[in-house]
């Protein structure tokens, strides 16, 4: 795998960060205006000499941002704060995962993605659309090495997220969680059609 080999491993214990002076502001506002960066920047068309510049910086960002949350645990006067914090780091975590993959590092993005989707799962916090979305791109990470057993598996579990056949086809189409649906049911025919399986 290709370019950002020096920050795949152990970003979390490198340098350490110091939290932030103003922990609440920083979890309860600043946090979500790097994710909305971030967002931008995944999205920023790069020219051909270096397609995944923007994802890098993104990728810098996330790290440092999943590192200056870490170093707020309990740091916050709200309520509401840890409860925000563990959710947008879960939210970058993902996020990070999927950067791995679309800068074709697939083995360091499943292994975030599979962290992210354990800690989502253990979370009373976690957003279901962040969640049917790794589990999609675990899906395709395994279809990608042609394990459709593997990737059905992923698949499936973004699937039950959906609720019952009567409850996807009662939800919109293009919502958040109807464009996950439709990817999730894209990658299954794939699936399906390159296992010899009726879908």
């Amino acid at each position: 795998e290709g370019g950002g080999a020096g920050v795949k491993k152990g970003f979390l214990h490198e340098a350490k960060v110091e939290a932030p002076k103003d922990a609440d502001r920083f979890v309860l506002e600043e946090a979500q205006g790097l994710l909305d960066k971030v967002d931008e920047l995944h999205a920023e068309d790069c020219e051909e000499t270096n397609p995944f510049r923007a994802k890098y910086q993104a990728r810098e960002l996330l790290q440092k941002m999943m590192k200056q949350l870490a170093a707020c645990e309990w740091r916050g006067t709200t309520s509401s704060f840890e409860e925000v914090r563990v959710a947008t780091s879960l939210r970058a975590e993902y996020m990070l995962g999927v950067n791995f993959y679309d800068c074709e590092e697939t083995s360091s993005g499943e292994k975030t993605l599979v962290g992210a989707v354990e800690r989502m799962r253990a979370s009373p916090t976690f957003s279901r659309v962040a969640l049917m979305d790794a589990l999609n791109h675990l899906g395709m990470i395994w279809c990608g090495r042609s394990e459709y057993s593997r990737a059905r598996e992923y698949l499936e579990q973004s699937l039950s997220l959906h609720g019952t056949g009567e409850e996807r086809l009662a939800g919109a189409v293009d919502s958040p969680e109807g464009r996950q649906l439709t990817t999730t049911l894209f990658l299954m025919a794939q699936v399906h059609q390159h296992s010899g399986e009726a879908a």
